[in-house]
């Protein structure tokens, strides 16, 4: 698949499309796309999953401001991510 693709990719994943959703837009087969991202090896899947990533660390950056300015959701928001993060640590390190 063309760079220009891949990067088309990453950016519409950053936006939390889904990989049918991408694939409508991208104009390419559906059933095979969604089958690429879902093997999770390979460019495309690379591409999907690094701007979906993307997308949510400029979500939790955004967050984290607001709780460091005192909102108490984004502060109860930002210790739930954190407990998240340490149960994931546990099972990678298991």
């Amino acid at each position: 698949m063309p760079e220009t693709k891949l990067n088309e990719i990453e950016e519409l994943a950053e936006l939390f499309f889904s990989p049918a959703e991408i694939a409508t837009i991208i104009e390419v087969d559906p059933g095979e796309f969604v089958q690429d991202v879902a093997y999770g090896f390979g460019k495309i899947s690379n591409a999907f999953n690094k701007g979906f990533l993307l997308g949510e660390a400029k979500i939790r950056k955004s967050v984290k401001e607001l709780a460091e300015n005192g909102s108490s959701p984004a502060q109860t928001l930002m210790l739930q991510l954190k407990k998240n993060s340490e149960h994931r640590k546990n099972i990678e390190n298991a």
